[in-house]
């Protein structure tokens, strides 16, 4: 179980990693993928899928100017030309 412990710990290595000079993305991405998250997958194919995202999203990349999550183009297309969007905060409570 991933609890407020496990939490604390990934954000003050985080801390320490970006705000020391530059970033060991090995040691980083051992760290996130074997020993403070990944350490908690007892599966075998979810800690090897957890260890493909830790590659790709965590790298040098990531600190890049205007990188983002998301991909620039959908990977596939939702029926009716669906876009997801909260055109102004004030329009939240109507769904509240």
């Amino acid at each position: 179980e991933y609890n407020n412990g496990d939490l604390t710990a990934c954000i003050l290595f985080l801390e320490k990693h970006l705000y020391n000079g530059s970033i060991s993305w090995p040691t980083f991405q051992y760290m996130v993928c074997e020993a403070q998250y990944g350490g908690k997958i007892t599966d075998t194919l979810d800690r090897r899928l957890f260890k493909t995202y830790t590659m790709s999203w965590l790298n040098n990349n990531t600190c890049g100017e205007g990188f983002s999550f998301n991909p620039k183009v959908p990977i596939f297309k939702i029926q009716d030309n669906f876009q997801y969007r909260v055109e102004a905060f004030d329009q939240i409570g109507q769904w509240h």
